[in-house]
């Protein structure tokens, strides 16, 4: 059976300083290149025998669910213009269906060479775990380069190919390919998972804020504002006050959009989209519990809550905490991470509310029990704590 690929789609992550997003776990840098194993070619056919030995070749990971692939296809047909010669070749290499890649193809006209990597050979000996990614191989076979591709500016590329731009030599378009059997037989596992992933340092002034749809077959998840270890924190279903950090990590806030197949389930794209983010960061993860002193919520009255099944928004507005579709866990850890003090959820309710919370902490809690019936005490309790340890 073919084995599953699962990779997130990324586009440029905005750090201070010069870190990465989703470092491949192929070749580095001064190692040699795995074998390209390519199922076709759909552009500039070059399958002949040693046609790229000697040569330099620039090889993107791509595909065409994939968001910030697509936002590349200009910076890199650029690329291709200004660089693609005799001696250097640009391939792009999807996993994808013959049938779609063609189609798209048809629609957004792509430069470099297309092909096909349809048993996920490459993708594996190139250990991709998130698109688009690029490596560059020289003429003796050795990685030069490895990272996102928005990365290569013409200077910088200009001096790892060691040259300035040349004649253009742009791939040249296959005569059409024929056309596949009818009916052909259907893949032997399930399309590999997919989640298109895009996060950025946030703009000065930028609020905090979190919304969830599930709607039109895909799941959108935003966050704005927030540190990355807090970030974690929530997809793994951890307040603030519940997440520790050891080691020198990123600080910043960040902005977060993921976009999911609704096929995927919520709870398996958080998980996956916390994961992604811990490689990106450098965090790895534990957890550890705790007798600690605490916060505790407790229903009164479930009579005054009142169900809603829409859209989950999260944001500060006007110095009222705004929530529409939140769980009585996202109000626990709004109520620990504003007022600094952590605050453990055991209402035992299950459901999405909509609250409407004043920042101010005693009249938060008289809002809480009197609108919401939900009451604060103070309590001692043994609570888990996510440890993200930098650094790795």
């Amino acid at each position: 059976m073919r084995s599953m690929l699962h990779h997130v789609c990324i586009l440029v992550l905005l750090f201070t300083g010069g870190s990465t997003i989703g470092q491949a776990q192929g070749p580095s840098v001064g190692e040699r290149a795995p074998r390209l194993e390519i199922a076709e070619w759909l552009s500039g056919d070059m399958r002949s025998s040693g046609a790229l030995a000697g040569r330099t070749v620039l090889l993107e990971f791509w595909a065409t669910w994939c968001g910030p692939c697509r936002a590349m296809i200009p910076h890199m047909n650029d690329l291709v213009t200004r660089y693609a010669s005799n001696d250097v070749v640009f391939i792009s290499i999807s996993d994808e269906e013959r049938e779609r890649v063609m189609s798209f193809m048809q629609k957004f006209p792509m430069k470099a060479r297309i092909v096909l990597d349809s048993d996920h050979q490459t993708y594996k000996s190139y250990g991709i775990r998130s698109i688009p990614y690029m490596y560059i191989i020289d003429g003796t076979g050795v990685v030069k380069w490895r990272g996102h591709p928005g990365a290569l500016q013409g200077s910088a590329l200009s001096n790892l190919l060691g040259s300035e731009p040349g004649p253009v030599a742009e791939a040249v378009p296959a005569p059409p390919p024929p056309p596949p059997p009818p009916n052909p037989p259907p893949p032997a596992s399930s399309p590999s998972t997919n989640i298109s992933l895009v996060v950025k340092k946030s703009a000065p002034g930028t609020g905090q804020s979190r919304s969830v749809t599930d709607a039109s077959g895909q799941i959108e998840i935003r966050i704005t504002g927030q540190p990355a270890a807090h970030i974690i924190g929530w997809l793994l279903h951890y307040p603030a006050t519940q997440v520790r950090v050891r080691g020198s990590s990123q600080t910043l806030p960040q902005d977060v959009v993921c976009f999911a197949p609704s096929s995927m389930g919520l709870a398996e794209v958080q998980r996956q989209t916390a994961q992604n983010l811990c490689d990106s960061f450098g965090f790895t993860v534990s957890r550890v519990s705790e007798r600690t002193a605490c916060r505790v919520m407790k229903s009164t009255n479930t009579r005054r809550l009142l169900p809603h099944s829409g859209t989950m928004r999260i944001a500060m507005t006007g110095g009222i905490w705004n929530a529409a579709a939140a769980s009585t866990s996202d109000l626990a850890g709004f109520l620990g991470n504003h007022f600094g003090v952590l605050t453990v959820d055991e209402t035992h309710l299950t459901g999405a509310y909509d609250f409407d919370i004043p920042t101010d902490y005693g009249e938060a809690r008289m809002s809480l029990e009197s609108k919401y019936g939900i009451r604060i005490e103070e309590g001692v309790r043994t609570v888990e704590f996510l440890v993200l340890t930098a650094g790795r």
